[in-house]
This record gives structure tokens, C-alpha cells and sequence, in this order.
């Protein structure tokens, strides 16, 4: 079986990492039948927990029959879905199209200047791979930090606060320039519109035709507050 991308990261669907990769694995019955070792290609899941470097259960998802399983035990199908697959079927599909593969998500632990790479290594070991897996850590795995490991997990949660902040301004501030710029639009359409109410009103005079005075506009916009 050819596949392109062997392994791959995505966030699961409660927190949780998951790592998909490609394995062999032998097939018993048909070794045991075929009186030699025969194997087959498997898709597994390891389903990682943030600060934890152990207990980490892993899953076979998919076990695809080799040439000589099938021709050996009979089989009809390229095939067979473990009873975890249906819970994980829409990652497994992404990874399969190698879609968001390795996309955790979020602020990677080595684009937070708060800590050096030595730091970030010791986190990334303990699957702790982005500032809000640190920030979301529970008190039961912060030893896995280390020394300081409650005041890092603070500055983690003040660092995401703070950027979300930031985004909400720059909604506020994106919204004041748009609506400064249609104010502006609004100002030049006004003042084509009393121009071209001058030029009118000129050539009706000139026609000495003061029966149907030409509307008056108003030479500006009322004040507008933009708060």
C-alpha cells in the first residue's frame, strides 16, 4: 500500500491529540496457516492527553489485508474497520486526504517567546505541543513543567486573554475605518450633487427662467460621532 503521509497530528474531538500513523503488523491466522510470517498494513490512533507521558491508549482503526492474507484466509474485502473507527471517522478521513495533518492548532509552544527552546522541548515531550494545551493543563499533570510550573501555566492563560483582546480592538478599530471611509464617500457624493445644483441653477438663470427654482441641498453632512 503506497501512502504518502504515514503519520500525521490533528486535534481530537475533546482536547485530546491524535496521532494517526501506518504500521505492519503480522496477521496470525494467516502466518499460522501459511506456515510463515505474513503481515498486514494497519492504521492506529494513539490518543494523546496534554501533560500526561503515559497512559496513553492506542487504538487499531483499520487493518488492511495483505495480498496473501486474503488469498490465504479467503477474503473478500481489502479490509476491516476497528470498533474505534466510527468514533474517530472524520479525522481519519482528513488524514487520509492529508488534510490539517500536523495542524494542532492555536499558538505553537516555540512561537511563545515567554519560554526558551530547552522549555519548550520539555513540554513538547510531555505532548504539550501549543500555549493553549499549557494554559488548559490540569493541576494533576503541571509536575510534568516542572519547577514554576503554576506561575507558567498563568502567564499561558494572561498571554491568550491578552491576544484576544487585541482581536477584539482590531474588530472595533476595522469597523471605525470602514465606517469613517463611508462617511468620506458620502461627503464627496454630496459634494458632486452641489455642484452639479449650481451648474443648474447658472443655466437657469442664464435661461432667465426663474419659475422652477432648482432644489437646494445642504452643503454638508450633519456631524457624525464616531465613538
Amino acid at each position: 500500500m503506497d501512502n504518502t503521509m504515514t503519520e500525521g497530528l490533528m486535534p481530537g474531538p475533546d482536547g485530546s491529540i491524535l496521532r494517526f500513523f501506518y504500521d505492519t503488523e503480522r496477521n496470525e491466522q494467516a502466518t499460522i496457516a501459511e506456515g510463515r510470517a505474513i503481515f498486514d498494513t494497519v492504521l492506529s490512533v494513539d490518543v494523546i492527553t496534554p501533560g500526561q507521558k503515559t497512559s496513553t491508549p492506542r487504538f487499531e482503526l483499520e487493518r488492511i489485508w495483505s495480498p496473501q492474507s486474503k488469498a490465504v484466509l479467503g477474503f473478500t474485502t481489502d479490509s476491516k474497520k476497528g470498533y474505534k473507527y466510527a468514533e474517530f471517522a472524520e479525522q481519519i478521513e482528513r488524514f487520509k486526504k492529508q488534510e490539517s495533518v500536523g495542524e494542532l492548532g492555536g499558538t505553537p509552544l516555540k512561537m511563545w517567546p515567554r519560554i526558551d527552546r530547552s522549555m519548550a522541548a520539555t513540554l513538547m515531550a510531555a505532548n504539550v505541543f501549543t500555549v493553549e494545551a499549557l494554559a488548559n493543563l490540569s493541576d494533576t499533570n503541571l509536575e510534568v513543567v516542572g519547577l514554576g510550573a503554576r506561575e507558567l501555566r498563568e502567564q499561558a492563560k494572561a498571554f491568550l486573554e491578552q491576544a484576544a483582546g487585541g482581536a477584539d480592538l482590531s474588530v472595533l478599530t476595522a469597523a471605525r475605518v470602514n465606517l469613517e471611509a463611508q462617511v468620506k464617500d458620502l461627503q464627496q457624493s454630496l459634494a458632486l450633487a452641489n455642484a452639479q445644483n449650481a451648474e443648474l441653477q447658472r443655466k437657469l438663470a442664464g435661461a432667465g427662467d426663474a419659475t422652477t427654482p432648482a432644489p437646494n441641498l445642504p452643503n454638508s453632512l450633519p456631524d457624525i460621532t464616531l465613538g
